[in-house]
């Protein structure tokens, strides 16, 4: 949940090399978890606070979302956010995750 929640407030699909943010649980990242030290890396963090700093000042303006590139872009509406985001699917963090169905 956290690693999704991560995507949504760093408004990005990328993925970190360490921490909550990496695309698979290794064993590494599992051994943490059980220790309570599975954690986000400090940029992270910190954009995160800051990101939750904004909506909870503004909270009516739409969410600021980041290209793939890092460039900040108009609001999640911004189709390159949207074509960044087709195709989306639990599996690739969940090899044993459901399928999205495609249907209707």
């Amino acid at each position: 949940m956290a690693h999704e929640l991560g995507h949504v407030l760093l408004g990005t699909r990328d993925h970190s090399a360490n921490g909550v943010m990496v695309m698979r649980l290794g064993q590494r990242e599992i051994a943490a978890a059980r220790r309570g030290e599975l954690l986000f890396v400090g940029s992270e963090a910190r954009r995160i606070r800051a990101e939750v700093a904004r909506r909870l000042q503004f909270p009516d303006e739409l969410p600021l979302a980041q290209t793939e590139s890092g460039a900040s872009a108009a609001s999640p509406a911004d189709p390159r956010i949207q074509e960044s985001w087709t195709g989306w699917s639990p599996s690739c963090h969940w090899p044993n995750a459901p399928r999205a169905s495609s249907g209707g």
